[in-house]
């Protein structure tokens, strides 16, 4: 989720071609995405949602034995479902980052065409930057509120799907 957020950004920010090279996999990764999968761990550490993660893992060997759980079609449904959240929670965590964006550009745009001498080009892409980065700095005191409930409604999910493997519980997941 977060990685994908920072690549949505990055391309509003016209940083879309800078990347990263990573030493272990010789793979490009864009710069903003590392930055907010950083940020994003950060976060996780800070608010202990790692011992979460770990506990719940445990505790999910232990309900269900490795090799036992069998994949229902609704189960499969619902991870699906779960997937296609991430797209969603990045896209909300980039929106107010977006929509500030695009509205300096349909400003800048507007003053192109009120002052044609005035150079449009070489103005966008800096106060898109700075006023992308300000937004952004701004948001940072929610993104520990946003991560947890994400966090906590992937954790439900999959103790939904835990307890009911083949059954027809799996009703309340849809989204």
């Amino acid at each position: 989720m977060m990685l994908f957020a920072g690549q949505i950004l990055g391309v509003q920010f016209s940083f879309s071609m800078v990347n990263l090279i990573d030493p272990t996999s010789s793979i490009q990764t864009p710069l903003l995405g590392d930055l907010f999968q950083l940020m994003g761990s950060l976060v996780v550490l800070s608010a202990g949602l790692d011992r979460i993660l770990l506990a719940s893992m445990v505790r999910s060997f232990r309900v269900v034995p490795l090799g036992s759980y069998v994949l229902a079609p609704t189960t499969a449904l619902a991870v699906v479902r779960a997937a296609g959240g991430i797209f969603l929670a990045a896209v909300e965590l980039a929106a107010p980052v977006l929509a500030a964006t695009m509205l300096l550009e349909v400003a800048v745009s507007l003053l192109g065409k009120l002052s044609p001498q005035l150079p449009v080009m070489s103005l966008t892409v800096p106060l898109k930057t700075l006023t992308g980065f300000v937004l952004l700095t701004g948001s940072l005191a929610l993104w520990p509120r946003f991560i947890e409930a994400r966090f906590a409604g992937l954790l439900d999910l999959a103790e939904r799907l835990i307890q009911a493997p083949g059954s027809g519980a799996m009703h309340g997941l849809g989204g």
